[in-house]
This record gives structure tokens, sequence and C-alpha cells, in this order.
């Protein structure tokens, strides 16, 4: 089946980058193998016939973009997504372009953030990012990279970051969380801030704590028909269970803070040594935390769209993954973080395939 194909493939590029000398000696092989295999994901996620979760609801919109039925600026859409409906000759010229822009600009996110293990990164994010949302909820893939493209104009305090928010929320209006990253920025905090502040959120989360009527004041006050639609429309949602993937979010969270923050120690005559820190380490951190404690917070709101909302923090887990494997000389701990972290990547892959709402099964492509 090509969707196994292509994670195990991308699996073993992954080891090999990390675990063998051939990342650092074949530098120019390695930018040739990236190259294709974005082109290969941008034919798999344009030339697709039928496949993604949102697909019938795209197809409805290009529709009535097209046909005049629906302005270009209007409360269902973003304006950015929007309008390259309106520029798009056909529907597969719209899937093709919206495969390019997400897949070069994530790829480009890769590199601007100076990720050593690109071919890694790559693989955690086709398990993940560009299954689920790529080839499914694609104007919000879009955006997402789009955010992590800015990521570091926050190191170097350049306002040129909220010019991409805004490119981002043009196309999914969540970006504009990503705000919060500016304020986290790439700083080293206590033990007692993190875990004080998934504190506040566990309350939030086990307390259902609601304050939608002090929400609609806020978005109210800011105005924005757009605003207004989106946030009565996700109060419609109905609530669903969000306890597993919320601790989840909490063990990873702690499994990272600790993993950097841990000082060396010794078992038996073996000396486990501190982990080596990136430059971007801590605010690749501060990402995800953000991610936990927004993950808490909104539950209570809005438990069918939290996962969702809070995306473009825990994408972040790739970045923080990639720091982890950046310290080379931990090789037996570096192993069995690997067929941990790919054994999760490979349930959250093979869950998203088979998902019956995606119509991922069977792949079929047309043009």
């Amino acid at each position: 089946m090509i969707y196994y194909v292509i994670f195990w493939t991308l699996a073993v590029s992954a080891f090999l980058e990390v675990f063998t000398k051939w990342d650092s000696s074949n530098g120019t092989i390695k930018k040739f193998i990236i190259f294709l295999i974005a082109n290969a994901l941008i034919f798999f996620a344009g030339l697709r016939e039928g496949v993604g979760i949102d697909l019938q609801s795209y197809y409805q919109d290009y529709t009535l973009v097209k046909s005049g039925a629906m302005s270009v600026i209007n409360t269902s859409i973003e304006p950015g997504y929007s309008l390259i409906n309106y520029i798009s000759p056909s529907f597969r010229w719209l899937l093709i372009v919206m495969a390019i822009l997400s897949v070069g600009i994530r790829f480009k996110a890769f590199e601007k953030n100076q990720l050593d293990c690109i071919l890694l990164a790559i693989f955690f994010y086709y398990s993940t990012d560009f299954i689920f949302y790529d080839m499914g909820i694609m104007r919000q893939g879009l955006s997402m990279s789009i955010c992590l493209l800015s990521m570091p104009l926050i190191e170097k305090r350049d306002k040129k970051f909220f010019i991409y928010i805004i490119l981002g929320a043009l196309f999914h209006i969540s970006a504009f969380f990503f705000i919060l990253m500016w304020f986290v920025s790439n700083k080293e905090y206590s033990r007692k801030y993190y875990y004080a502040w998934v504190g506040i959120a566990v309350i939030f989360f086990l307390g259902e704590i609601t304050y939608t009527e002090l929400l609609g004041k806020i978005i109210n006050s800011i105005g924005g028909a757009y605003l207004e639609h989106k946030f009565n429309k996700y109060l419609t949602y109905g609530q669903v269970d969000l306890t597993i993937p919320f601790i989840r979010r909490i063990m990873f969270l702690v499994l990272f803070i600790e993993a950097f923050k841990r000082k060396p120690f010794r078992i038996s005559n073996f000396v486990i040594p501190e982990r080596n820190k990136t430059e971007f380490t801590w605010l690749h951190i501060n990402g995800y935390f953000l991610s936990t404690v927004t993950f808490g917070i909104f539950t209570p709101l809005f438990s069918s769209v939290t996962g969702r909302m809070t995306a473009m923090f825990y994408t972040l887990y790739i970045f923080v993954y990639c720091d982890m494997f950046e310290d080379r000389k931990q090789i037996w701990i570096n192993i069995i973080w690997f067929v941990m972290f790919t054994l999760l990547a490979f349930e959250t892959f093979n869950g998203s395939v088979n998902n019956v709402h995606g119509n991922y099964l069977p792949y079929v492509w047309g043009w």
C-alpha cells in the first residue's frame, strides 16, 4: 500500500541520517533526496482524487467562488484561500497549488530553523501533519507551514514575524494564536513556571471551566464577521472526551523539559551525560508547552476542534525530536527514543489513513 511504503521508506532514511555518517559525508546526495521527496509529496497530495477529510467541502467552496455565487471576501473561508480558489483554472490546479505551497514552505521552514536532521523532520511531518492536514484540512496545513517559517524571527525580535502571522491567518484563522510564541520566546523557564501553567490548564480541563460569555464579548469588541461566524460555529459542535490526548501531551511535555534540564547521572559504571541543546531548543519546547496549556484551557469550550486550534504549537514536537537527536554521542538512548517515537508516529499515521471520514483508502489519483 502506497501510504505505508512511503512511511517506512522515510523511516529508514531518517534512521540512516541520525545513526550513520551518511548524513555528513553526502550533503549533495541528501539535498537531492530531499528535493525528490518534496516533489513526490506534492504530486501525492496534488493529484489525489476524492482523498481527504474536507475535500468535498473544498470542492463546494471552489464551485461557489468560481461561479460568483460566493464572493472572494466572505464569512465562510479565509481571503487568501478564497483568492487561490478564484485564480485557479480548475479544482485540480487548486489542489496542486496548495500542495506546492504547503510542502514547499514546510521544507523551507525546516531549513530556516536550522534543523540538522531534516529527513527525520520530514518523516514525522509525513506521518502526522502531511496526511491529516496537507491531504485533508489543507487550509490549516498551509497556515501552519507559514507560521513555522516565521520562527527564526522570534529570536531576532524582528517584527516581520507579525507579517508572517497575518499571511498565515489569510489561510486559517488559528494562525493568530501563534503570536503567543513571541511572548514565550527562546527562553529556558524554571520547572516551577512550566508545571504551574500545566496545573492551571489541568484545573480548567478537569473543572470544565468555561468562559463563553467573556470570550464572546472580546470577539464582538474586536469585530469582524468572520471571527463571529467561526466562534458561533465552533460553539455548536458537540463535546468529546479528550482526556487521553491531554494526558499524552502532558507526559511528552515533561519528557521534553526533563530531557534537557536533567544533570548527568551514573548507572553503575555507566555515566549518562547531560543532553546537548541547540540554539533554539527552548523555543521549540516552549511552543509545545503552549500546545499543552492552550489544549487544557480551550477544551471546555471547543473540545471538538481543540486539537486543530492548537495544532500550530503541537507540531513543534517534530522540532524537539530533531533537537534530541542532535546529540549523536548518546547512541543507545537515541535508538530507544527513535523506536518509541517511530511507533507513536505509526499509530497516529495509521489512525489518519484508516479514518473512515477521510476517504484515504484506497489512494486514487487523477488529473
